[in-house]
């Protein structure tokens, strides 16, 4: 009997370790699918950033623009007042 005993033992042992050693391979594809959905999430947020700036600065120079004809025009207007 101690035979049997022993041998169930050795099997759960081994039953338990099949468990773990799964759980931990799927613990590390969560990981690795999480990094690659981080790393796509920084990738969109970078391109998303440089468009904005760009657009930005796009709108800056227009603006930049406008201000100097603007000087230019109420200059104009001193002078011939």
């Amino acid at each position: 009997m101690p035979q049997v005993e022993s041998g169930i033992v050795v099997v759960l042992f081994a039953a338990i370790l099949v468990v773990i050693f799964y759980l931990l391979k799927q613990l590390q594809q969560t990981k690795t699918d999480l990094q690659n959905q981080v790393n796509q999430l920084q990738q969109n947020f970078s391109q998303r950033f440089d468009a904005n700036t760009q657009t930005l600065t796009g709108h800056l120079g227009i603006i930049t623009n406008q201000m100097g004809n603007t000087t230019n025009i109420v200059a104009q207007m001193e002078g011939k007042v």
